[in-house]
């Protein structure tokens, strides 16, 4: 229980329980021990605490800001008790530490404005608070004192929240900018909360959320850093001259020009989160429940509102009803679907005046499924029209009417509206004087009806005749589950007789009959009666459980066969997926050898085309050789013809020297030494024209070494005059 809250139970029986005895005044005795730890086991939660009217004080919210700090809490509900302006700065300071806290209820605990203008602070920067109930009622003995600074400075700490939903500031003095709390923070000079500058109030802001410490130091530190507080927020004040507002202003939480109803104007527009405003009793005119009301039809998130007990007159229902009717035409994105006006006079008596016309909006809404319009002046004019809505109504779902002016007139178009009325179930007649013929009409209407389940028709002037007429129909009807008809004439024969005819119905769980002039013991019958049936409705309940049981494990059955078909086909997914990824790597290998064999294809038709060209080229140089070739041999032929032309002539002349040299030969040999003399002859010629060829080589070879010298002369100009050219080019081209 403790743990789950992050606290040991030792330190609950330690310093909370001191801090209990302090602020309760109770002696530390054996039944003081056991009343705390009734109190603690009643309160303490799974990550929550609920402690409402326990007479807690400052000195338990100091002891709670010591123990839970950093602490998983998520609930926080200190609603009655007297924590007063101390215990809420104690508190600030723990709210700002519980990052997972979504609730907080610190209502009717008489906390002032300078607890208001702290507590904004921590609103302001918190994460995750969603629901924050401030509100108080009349009947609260310490009853919150939020006047309209310190109000305006805790609907701007709202404004900066991005997760707050639920906002109650109910018995707070917001309406009227001339009112003010209670409390000691009235005026300028008085309020010990003014400031001079920026820097000094963000200093005295962190004194009063200041940390406390363990033990009963900590509570004096505490106190004393709430005087330090005081005393510097009151010498501010007296040395600038300034007040609540101006100390607003600088920190950017409420301006002096500023009301709260502008603020709360800006925070039903703008808020996204928004869904409930609770406003009873905040002395709210007209005017700003118009522009409230104007405010709402601008949001789509905004979804409750109560403005019961502030005076409001009919224009506030005219502009509901204008709200309802343009939502009907599309006009406005409103989401409102909760509508809380009692007590306020919507309509005055015998005034003849048109009913509001939220009453005849209804024909066309598919989203209002509450509205309570207790003490409003509500007369049967007025419910004409709303029974006539209601005809065609498809989706209110309570209808509270206490304490009008509707008479039995109206209680009979009620009843017959009811017949065909799909959605309604809860209406509350409390208070009107209906008399046994609206008691009869209700009567008749719970024979057919088999939707309504709650029927308030408490102090309505009901006689005998309406009782048993009620008792008639409830033992035909099978689904009303709670009924009122205390403080009426209902005579001890009347009741008898109703508690006989309650003996064959089944569903009544609840039937309030105090008031009447019956006797004890038909009372109890009635309760006796009721007791039964709620029995048999949580039997009924018990039998639903067990057969949802057998279903659910039914189901459980089906599941378990549907789970291992699932595993079955989970299973055949995997070895798919095997398939897969293997199909896969082998397509992506196939795909790889497919572009290296494309690649090889298109490197071998890239050779073969390279090929190609080089063989068209090679053929078409073969084609000029071979052409040169043939030309080469016709004139080879035609030089072989003329040397063989010419051969076969020197042949010729070689026979006809050989036959020369024969017939020398033949004269040599017959004429010897006249042959040898003309060969020596010959010799000497020969070597003559030798040494001739000889001088004459060495002339040629001689010219041949100056041609020779002179070309290559040449040549090493035009190889010098290239390059030239060469580095002109180089130097053009870079």
């Amino acid at each position: 229980m403790f743990a789950s809250v992050g606290v040991s139970e030792d330190q609950v029986f330690g310093e909370l329980y001191l801090a209990w005895l302090k602020d309760t005044g109770e002696k530390n005795t054996n039944d003081s021990r056991k009343l705390f730890r009734e109190v603690i086991e009643r309160g303490f939660g799974d990550h929550q605490i609920i402690m409402r009217k326990e007479r807690l004080g400052a000195n338990v919210a100091a002891s709670l800001a010591a123990l839970l700090h950093r602490s998983p809490l998520t609930r926080l509900d200190l609603h009655g008790n007297t924590l007063r302006d101390s215990g809420c700065e104690m508190l600030a300071h723990l709210i700002r530490d519980l990052p997972n806290l979504l609730y907080l209820d610190l209502g009717a605990n008489d906390i002032g404005p300078l607890g208001i203008q702290v507590l904004s602070f921590v609103v302001a920067s918190h994460k995750k608070l969603r629901t924050l109930i401030l509100g108080s009622s009349k009947s609260d003995a310490y009853a919150n004192r939020i006047n309209e600074t310190s109000a305006t400075m805790l609907l701007e700490g709202c404004l900066r929240s991005r997760t707050l939903r639920h906002l109650d500031v109910s018995g707070s003095s917001i309406g009227d900018r001339g009112l003010v709390g209670t409390g000691s923070v009235s005026s300028s000079s008085s309020s010990g909360v003014t400031v001079n500058n920026v820097k000094q109030r963000m200093a005295m802001t962190e004194l009063a959320v200041r940390p406390p410490s363990h033990g009963s130091s900590s509570r004096a530190t505490s106190a004393a850093a709430r005087n330090r507080y005081i005393s510097l927020t009151s010498a501010a004040g007296a040395k600038s001259g300034t007040g609540t507002e101006d100390g607003a202003n600088m920190l950017g939480l409420g301006g002096g020009n500023r009301r709260p109803i502008d603020v709360l104007a800006e925070l039903i527009t703008n808020s996204t989160t928004l869904t409930t405003l609770k406003l009873r009793e905040v002395q709210l005119t007209t005017d700003a429940a118009l522009r409230l009301i104007h405010a709402a039809t601008q949001s789509s998130s905004f979804a409750f509102i109560d403005l019961s007990g502030n005076s409001l007159t009919g224009a506030v229902g005219d502009a509901f009803g204008d709200l309802i009717h343009g939502r009907a035409l599309h006009q406005n994105p409103s989401a409102l679907h909760t509508i809380l006006l009692s007590n306020n006079p919507l309509m005055q008596p015998n005034s003849h005046t048109a009913p509001p016309r939220i009453f005849s909006s209804l024909s066309s809404d598919r989203v209002v499924i509450r509205l309570h319009l207790d003490n409003c002046g509500v007369n049967d004019t007025a419910m004409a029209t709303l029974c006539q809505a209601l005809s065609s109504n498809g989706a209110l779902q309570t209808l509270h009417l206490k304490h009008n002016a509707i008479t039995a007139e109206g209680a009979v178009m009620l009843a017959r509206a009811l017949y065909q009325h799909a959605c309604l179930q809860d209406v509350s007649l409390e208070g009107n004087i209906l008399r046994d013929e609206g008691a009869c009409a209700f009567a008749s209407m719970l024979e057919a009806n088999n939707k309504l389940l709650s029927l308030n028709l408490a102090h309505t002037w009901m006689g005998e005749r309406g009782v048993i007429a009620l008792g008639v129909s409830l033992a035909e009807n099978k689904t009303l589950q709670r009924l009122h008809i205390g403080e009426n004439h209902i005579t001890e024969d009347a009741g008898e007789a109703f508690a006989a005819l309650l003996e064959s119905n089944h569903s009544l769980l609840r039937c309030e009959m105090q008031g009447n002039s019956i006797g004890h013991h038909t009372v109890l019958r009635v309760e006796k009666l009721t007791a039964r049936n709620r029995e048999a409705y949580r039997n009924m309940e018990k039998d639903e459980l067990e057969k949802d049981v057998i279903r659910l494990h039914y189901q459980m059955y089906k599941l378990d066969e549907a789970r291992a078909e699932l595993e079955e086909l989970q299973q055949k997914k995997l070895e798919l997926g095997r398939a897969l990824d293997a199909f896969e790597v082998q397509f992506k290998q196939e795909k790889a050898d497919c572009s290296k064999r494309e690649r090889e294809l298109q490197e071998a038709l890239e050779n073969g085309l390279e090929m190609e060209t080089h063989c068209h080229e090679a053929k078409s140089r073969l084609d000029e050789e071979l052409l040169a070739a043939q030309r080469q041999t016709e004139l080879d032929v035609v030089s072989g013809r003329e040397r063989y032309e010419a051969e076969a002539a020197l042949r010729a002349e070689v026979e006809a020297a050989h036959a020369a040299l024969r017939a020398e030969l033949d004269e040599a040999l017959n004429n010897g030494p006249q042959r040898e003399a003309a060969k020596r002859e010959q010799l000497r010629e020969l070597q003559e024209d030798t040494q001739r060829w000889s001088a004459q080589r060495k002339e040629y070879r001689n010219t041949i070494a100056e041609v020779q010298a002179i070309v290559n002369q040449l040549l090493a100009k035009s190889s010098s005059a290239e390059g030239k050219k060469k580095k002109k080019g180089g130097k053009k081209s870079s």
